[in-house]
């Protein structure tokens, strides 16, 4: 079987996946690092970004 895929359209998918917290890379933790790296995307510590986005909230609440 042969798969194509556009790099853009994909990076993008990822990029939307990991803001949404719906890509599980905890399972996965070599088949995420290679896909990083194919798509050239930075590996993020999704824990401190919660965090951030979680003050970011609380504080345009508070406005």
């Amino acid at each position: 079987m042969h798969y194509h895929a556009n790099v853009n359209k994909t990076r993008e998918k990822v990029k939307e996946l990991i803001s949404k917290g719906e890509l599980n890379i905890k399972e996965f933790p070599k088949l995420k690092e290679d896909l990083f790296i194919k798509l050239n995307l930075q590996p993020v510590d999704e824990v401190s970004l919660r965090r951030l986005l979680e003050e970011i909230q609380k504080m345009q609440s508070n406005q």
